[in-house]
């Protein structure tokens, strides 16, 4: 007999007294929003939608540590929520929360949803003990006329009048709203790079250099100089002693000395001969003056001697 009272407890009794404890169940029966379009600004402060939930409690049960809070994909969004110790049947209850938008939050369509939960402890009933729902919002670009006007890791478009996102390497850093590569080594004769693997390498430029040494041809004959980062090669100049030595420069040895045949060292050195134009002026003799006030001196002193010689 004892035997068959336990199994009508466990049948029947027992179920109906857990379905009592465990038959929460939250539902939304209504939610709002102050706005459905964000303009993002500067200030995060002012990128704030309030979102006010109606919901209401049915079952055989109280609501024990309910939840109340949002869930979205989306980064660079805050949001508060709220937690109820208990809720009683038949309670009408509305919440209220902000979502609050960074300024570098991605413009575009998308969605915010609002999870209500019950957490019945000592509960074995599996059942559904909650209720969602979703809402669209739309996210409109921060209109900016300078850099400063966005967040750091952005820049201002000027033409759209927008923040747009620094798409920087992995070896750059951001100052200024800019990116700045961290591989400068300071070297001209470097070209610097951010590799695959997000390390700074550095390809080294031919020809290049920044002292003399760097263009060393290793020839005797060159002189091998150094000219804005860049190598400048020429021939090397060998230098004569006197007019009947010729030189020149022969690898490996350098410059080589050679005498001149039938070349007299010691013999005066001739002026350079005269053009076929300076020989004719020389045959004609000095050239009359052409000054004018030359020659009118010159009148007047021949008239007086052949005054004084021929007419005394």
């Amino acid at each position: 007999m004892k035997k068959i009272i336990l199994l009508f407890l466990m049948l029947f009794v027992l179920p109906a007294v857990y379905a009592d404890t465990c038959d929460p169940k939250p539902q939304i029966d209504d939610m709002g929003m102050s706005a459905t379009t964000i303009a993002l600004t500067s200030d995060p402060w002012s990128n704030i939608i309030a979102v006010e939930v109606n919901w209401s409690l049915s079952g055989t049960t109280d609501c024990k540590n309910a939840m109340v809070y949002m869930n979205s994909d989306l980064e660079n969004i805050f949001y508060t929520e709220e937690e109820y110790t208990s809720v009683l049947l038949g309670d009408n209850i509305i919440t209220n929360m902000d979502m609050i938008f960074l300024p570098q939050a991605v413009p575009g369509d998308d969605y915010l949803q609002v999870f209500i939960t019950c957490n019945n402890e000592g509960c074995n009933d599996s059942g559904d003990f909650g209720d969602s729902h979703m809402f669209l919002f739309k996210i409109t670009p921060l209109k900016c006329t300078t850099n400063e006007n966005c967040s750091r890791d952005q820049y201002c478009n000027t033409n759209t009048q927008q923040c747009l996102e620094l798409n920087c390497e992995a070896c750059d850093n951001i100052e200024n709203h800019a990116c700045i590569s961290t591989c400068n080594d300071s070297d001209p004769c470097t070209v610097d790079f951010c590799g695959i693997s997000g390390n700074c390498e550095h390809n080294i430029t031919e020809n290049c250099c920044q002292l003399d040494i760097d263009c060393n041809d290793g020839l005797f004959c060159t002189d091998d100089v150094c000219v804005a980062n860049s190598c400048v090669i020429t021939n090397k100049t060998c230098v004569v002693a006197g007019p009947c030595e010729i030189s020149t420069c022969v690898e490996p040895d350098g410059c080589r000395v050679y005498n001149k045949t039938d070349c007299d060292s010691n013999k005066a050195i001739q002026p350079p001969k005269k053009s076929a134009t300076e020989r004719i002026a020389d045959l004609k003799g000095p050239s009359i003056p052409t000054d004018k006030n030359t020659l009118v001196i010159g009148i007047i002193a021949l008239l007086l001697i052949v005054k004084f010689v021929f007419l005394r």
